[in-house]
């Protein structure tokens, strides 16, 4: 008979230590690895939903009364098309898709501070009352963001997880961007009204590219193009 003792490994050990930390949460009993594992959700169609609200509403106005002020967007300008869009790109970062996460975090900055510029605020203030420079200022930094979107565009079209879907929003976006800034520059009415059905067109492929990640999680798909199939984020 062999009376040699029972030694448990280190590995062993630890391994049954965090098991026991792990249930101690929940019950003073052992439990199996992953019992209690919480599956991260997927921030991306709350990305999506955020600028698609705010898309639609400015859209709206482009289109509707594009000389009558926008300020009702203010309030969700900054919080949900903003803070909310940036949130979501930071929760991106974590489930490592920096394509996704750079967009958002890129569009919800910039969302933000069109909510500031709309506050009841002299901004022109800073160019000593010269408006035309202050638009030329405005329409810059909008082609800004039109080079940045189309950029953003053309990577999408090498993405593995990219979409026919995903490149069509970016281009509608860079499109909605450079009509904002022809008009800035201009002052004719038409670019802006152009921009508003870009954007609106941008703004319902965004929901329903924020619907089409949400159901993909309960087996369901939705149709969003060839390069690749819907993908859903994970992190356990």
């Amino acid at each position: 008979m062999n009376d040699k003792p029972i030694v448990e490994s280190s590995s062993t050990l630890n391994n049954l230590a965090a098991i026991e930390m792990k249930g101690s949460c929940y019950s003073s009993q052992p439990v199996l690895p992953n019992q209690y594992a919480v599956r991260a959700g997927n921030p991306g169609p709350l990305g999506l939903f955020s600028f698609a609200l705010v898309t639609f509403v400015l859209s709206v106005f482009n289109v509707v009364w594009p000389d009558a002020p926008n300020n009702a967007l203010i309030v969700g300008g900054i919080f949900y098309g903003g803070i909310t869009q940036f949130i979501a790109g930071l929760l991106d970062f974590q489930h490592g898709n920096t394509f996704s996460a750079t967009t958002f975090c890129s569009f919800g900055a910039f969302w933000t501070g069109q909510g500031f510029l709309m506050l009841p605020i002299n901004f022109n203030a800073a160019y000593a009352g010269d408006t035309e420079m202050w638009a030329q200022g405005l329409a810059v930094y909008h082609l800004g963001w039109v080079l940045f979107t189309y950029m953003m565009f053309g990577a999408s079209l090498k993405l593995k997880k990219g979409s026919v879907l995903l490149s069509i929003l970016l281009f509608l976006v860079g499109t909605t961007m450079l009509m904002l800034a022809v008009n800035i520059w201009t002052g004719n009415t038409i670019p802006k009204r152009i921009a508003g059905v870009t954007g609106l067109l941008a703004a319902f492929g965004a929901w329903y590219a924020g619907l089409a990640e949400i159901v993909v999680e309960d087996g369901m798909t939705f149709p969003v193009g060839a390069h690749n199939t819907v993908v859903v984020h994970e992190r356990v």
